[in-house]
């Protein structure tokens, strides 16, 4: 297939920040050929460990590292978001893609034999248009003409930390979260353990500005915790004292699509556009990774309009629970009071084991 991407980007380089990819998302990254470069630059966490971010207390530990492999064929590793977006933009590179950066799909015409693209100066035709321009799709927009994305009433606020700015005892191979009431935060190693990647997760009022990377005062961050334990504040005041400091991103949301609205005739959504989750479930990327080789293998199989449709009726069904999962996680880690006692005791209970949903990091697209 002859493939061009118009990226929105003026340049491809450095964005974003940490990213976790279960063992689901890994074996499309193996299928493409791109596992040794993947290990080569990302971490491997041992387990997800959990605690109270008040008092420090130990909810829950799930083993990742060697069980996972074991338990359900791949890694589950965490890496820089820059990382991945190098590996994948040399492989397109290899294998022939057109990169055009600088460029957005402002309108098309759809007919029954063609897409054809019409922007200023500009007339292109193509079998197949595919939106992966995420939450606030231009191609959705005009294939759709549907509701805008609704702030969820959520923001995320994430640093980038050397590993020296990490508290010692917790400078270790483990994704750690701290839950408490209307907020949760993360942290795992990325680059083999020279950064950390930091999230604070929180339900807070006023999180409607756009934008990925909007600027915040370490004093926003704290004012979401009564009190922590000393090794967290230890961790948060590491974030405020970087010198890019803190970004919000406020959380918004669309409900997920049918598979009759994925795809129609010769236009599909994919990642994002179609079904944007909030990121409790650290699955975003590995959708659209699923996304991406499910339209691949369809498209090698059928002619394009039936080979949309297959790829939406493969996709939807799954892509509605994880999002719909993701959604549920985000209420389960902010409860407080007598559930939130109840929940630490249920998960106490169970002990250590490997990571759970083998219907999810189990599942296999190849």
């Amino acid at each position: 297939m002859d493939v061009t991407v118009l990226e929105a980007a003026k340049e491809f380089g450095e964005v974003g920040a940490g990213i976790q990819l279960g063992p689901n998302a890994m074996k499309v990254i193996a299928a493409l050929g791109l596992e040794k470069d993947v290990l080569q630059m990302a971490s491997l966490p041992e387990a997800i460990v959990i605690a109270d971010a008040v008092s420090g207390k130990p909810i829950s530990r799930m083993l990742l590292g060697d069980a996972v492999r074991q338990k359900y064929g791949q890694a589950y590793v965490s890496m820089h978001r820059a990382d991945l977006h190098t590996i994948l933009l040399s492989a397109a590179r290899a294998s022939g893609v057109q990169l055009h950066t600088h460029q957005t799909l402002q309108n098309y015409e759809h007919s029954a034999q063609y897409i054809c693209r019409r922007d200023t100066n500009i007339d292109q035709k193509f079998d197949v248009l595919v939106g992966a321009d995420g939450l606030w799709s231009k191609v959705r927009a005009q294939m759709l003409t549907d509701d805008a994305p609704h702030a969820t009433g959520h923001a995320a606020f994430r640093a980038l930390l050397p590993a020296q700015s990490v508290p010692e005892a917790l400078r270790t191979p483990h994704v750690r979260t701290w839950w408490a009431r209307d907020v949760h935060v993360v942290s795992y190693p990325l680059r083999g353990g020279n950064l950390w990647n930091l999230v604070v997760l929180a339900q807070m009022p006023n999180s409607h500005q756009e934008g990925w990377s909007l600027s915040a005062k370490h004093q926003d961050v704290m004012r979401l915790f009564k009190r922590t334990e000393p090794p967290l504040q230890a961790l948060l005041d590491a974030g405020g004292a970087q010198q890019n400091g803190w970004n919000r991103w406020n959380l918004f949301d669309r409900i997920p699509l049918k598979a009759a609205h994925m795809a129609q005739g010769r236009v599909a959504l994919l990642g994002d556009a179609a079904h944007p989750m909030l990121p409790y479930l650290a699955q975003g990327a590995a959708m659209a990774l699923e996304d991406a080789w499910t339209l691949a293998q369809c498209l090698s199989q059928h002619d394009a309009p039936q080979a949309l449709q297959a790829y939406a009726q493969i996709r939807a069904p799954r892509t509605k629970r994880v999002v719909q999962t993701a959604k549920r996680n985000g209420q389960v880690f902010h409860l407080s009071g007598a559930i939130a006692v109840a929940r630490d005791a249920v998960l106490s209970l169970k002990g250590t084991s490997t990571v759970g949903m083998p219907w999810l990091y189990g599942h296999s697209v190849l």
